[in-house]
Order: structure tokens, then C-alpha cells, then sequence
């Protein structure tokens, strides 16, 4: 059992370090771990430098030993990307009053994780973002806050490449946002905006799963169900009103039923240079099927530019639409050059 641990731990700092594609397989508590691959193992499996690979005991014959490993594999393949920016500005003998002294933070986490075991395959998405710029003199204000993570769970019943698929899909903000109004007096006064989960929507589906390829996924839930949730019910007295995305004060959830459409896109190298992500999902209530109106729609495409070894270009485009916010879509285009210690594409 110590070994199983050790062997476990060991593959998941290695494909850190390494190429994020491993596959593993589990051995037995009589096997030993044997950097040499057995001729018949070479023509069952080829071998290559970003796989671990656990041979058993001799005492197992040949035809057993690739049954066994066969039964015992599973497939790993992670994808993650991080960027983290911190810029300060102070002015000294300023003659514009509108130059402040302030302190801007930035960061974005971009993961993709995909397990298979067998037949069953296991598969997350992350991505969040957070952006704060703090004013000595006055205020902070948060200027982007995404929480996007998705589970699916899928099983192939055509050519490996459709799957029965059930799926969990989250999306709030992973901070407090606080905003600033005017008092009578004339004063700010800072109140709580919003939250984690506050409100926040989750999207479960039950449907079919097509993979494309390099691990790109489009997800169709026939039977779906947007959940609503406010957890925080002081947003209600801090913004001051009753209702809050379809759901009165006093309420903390509330359930609609309809259709999803989710693509999950992760890291594509076009070429040397050029690399493309995107992730969108799109939600259809049930009772406005045909009202493009009624529907939700989040999506998030992003486009690397590597421009040297360590300096990247990077084109973010974020589009979220729902009516009951704003009846227009809300679209906003980042481009940011920044240096990356592993520049990880």
C-alpha cells in the first residue's frame, strides 16, 4: 500500500515538471518498479520519455502481465497556464491632481484535467481571474472577477467519440466586490456589491459529449437545470433592493429548467507563435426555447502571441449576455503583454 502512494505522489510531481500527458499504470503490491520494458510490453505499449510505466513481478506470466496492466491503466493529461502582474505608480511634485498614487494586481488561472480510466473518463475545467487596483488617497475598486469550473463525467457508446455525459458547471465571482455611492452628506460610503455565490449559478446537465481533437469537448444537456443562488442575503440590505437576478430577498435559490450547450476548448498550438483557447456555454430555458432573448450565454477566447522566450501577447475577449442584467451583451476585450517564468504553451 506504501508503494501505491509513493508511485502516485511520485507521477503527479513528475508531470508538473515533464510534458502534462502521462499514462500510469497501477501495480500490484508484489511489483516493482523496472525502468527496463520487457519485450512483450514494447510490442503491446510502445514506450515513451513522458509516460511512466510499472512492470510486475516476474513471477506473472506474459499473457497475464499485459491483461493485468491493460485492466490497471488509467490516462492523465492536464493542461495550466498562469499569469500574475503587479504594477505601482507614486508621483512626486505631480502637477495634475489626477495623478494618484496606486497600486494595481492582477492574475489569471487557466486549468484543464482530464482523467481516464478504462472506459470512463473524468473531466474539469478552471479558469478564474482577478484584478484590483487600490487608490492611496481614497478607494479600491475590484476591476474583474471570473469563477468559471466545470465537471463532467462520460462514457463512450459510439466509436469513442460520443459519451453519455453528466455535468456540473459553476460560475460566480471567488471574491467580495464592493462598491462606493454617495452619502447625503456628500461622503463614499462602501458597501458590499456581491460575492462568492452571491449570487451564483450552477448548470447541471445529463446528455451527449462529443471529444474532438487534442481534448476539445462540445457538451449538448437535453435535460438541464439552472440553479440561482444568493448564500450572502446582506447584498439584499447592502444594495438597498428586493430583488436581485429573479430572486427575491429571503429566497436563496431558485431553479429553471432548460437546455445547455457547453464548448471546452483547451490550449491549441496553431504554430510556433500562435495558441487559441475558448470556452463558452449557453443556457435555453425551457419554456422560451424560441427566444434568443430568455437564453444566457457566457464565453471567454483567449489568443497567445509569443513574442520571445519568456514575453507573451495575449488577446482575452469575455462575453456574458443575460437579460435580466443588462439587455445588451456585455463584452470586454483585454490585451496584455506580459513576462512568463515557464511561458507554459
Amino acid at each position: 500500500m506504501c508503494k501505491f502512494y509513493l508511485l502516485i505522489c511520485f507521477a503527479c510531481v513528475w508531470s508538473l515538471s515533464a510534458p502534462a500527458q502521462t499514462s500510469i499504470f497501477l501495480p500490484h503490491k508484489n511489483d516493482s518498479i523496472n525502468p527496463i520494458i520487457p519485450a512483450y510490453l514494447q510490442q503491446i505499449i510502445p514506450f515513451y520519455l513522458d509516460t511512466i510505466r510499472y512492470t510486475p513481478a516476474p513471477h506473472i506470466n506474459a499473457k497475464l502481465d499485459s491483461a493485468q496492466i491493460a485492466k490497471r491503466t488509467f490516462h492523465w493529461i492536464l493542461y495550466y497556464d498562469v499569469y500574475i502582474t503587479l504594477t505601482a505608480i507614486k508621483n512626486f511634485n505631480s502637477n495634475n491632481s489626477n495623478d494618484i498614487n496606486n497600486v494595481y494586481f492582477y492574475y489569471n488561472m487557466d486549468i484543464k484535467n482530464n482523467i481516464e480510466y478504462r472506459k470512463l473518463k473524468w473531466d474539469t475545467y478552471l479558469f478564474n481571474d482577478y484584478g484590483v487596483r487600490h487608490f492611496f488617497d481614497s478607494t479600491t475598486l475590484k476591476t474583474q472577477d471570473q469563477f468559471n469550473f466545470k465537471n463532467s463525467v462520460y462514457y463512450p457508446f459510439y466509436k469513442n467519440k460520443l459519451y453519455i455525459s453528466l455535468t456540473a458547471n459553476t460560475q460566480t465571482k471567488l471574491w467580495n466586490t464592493h462598491r462606493y455611492r454617495s452619502t447625503i452628506s456628500g461622503e463614499n460610503e462602501r458597501y458590499l456589491y456581491d460575492g462568492f455565490m452571491s449570487p451564483g449559478t450552477i448548470f447541471y446537465a445529463g446528455g451527449i459529449t462529443y471529444e474532438g481533437p487534442q481534448n476539445a469537448t462540445i457538451n449538448l444537456g437535453l435535460g438541464s437545470s439552472k440553479v440561482t443562488k444568493i448564500r450572502n442575503q446582506k447584498i439584499f440590505e447592502s444594495r438597498e433592493v428586493e430583488s436581485i437576478n429573479g430572486l427575491d430577498k429571503g429566497q436563496r435559490k431558485k431553479a429553471e429548467f432548460g437546455a445547455t450547450l457547453t464548448t471546452t476548448v483547451p490550449m491549441q498550438h496553431l504554430n510556433k507563435y500562435f495558441h487559441w483557447e475558448f470556452y463558452g456555454n449557453m443556457f435555453a430555458p425551457l419554456n422560451h426555447l424560441r427566444d434568443i432573448h430568455y437564453y444566457s450565454i457566457d464565453a471567454n477566447n483567449a489568443l497567445h502571441i509569443i513574442l520571445l522566450k519568456y514575453v507573451r501577447l495575449t488577446l482575452r475577449s469575455k462575453i456574458s449576455f443575460n437579460s435580466s442584467l443588462n439587455p445588451k451583451p456585455v463584452i470586454l476585450n483585454q490585451l496584455s503583454l506580459g513576462f512568463y517564468l515557464n511561458n507554459h504553451l
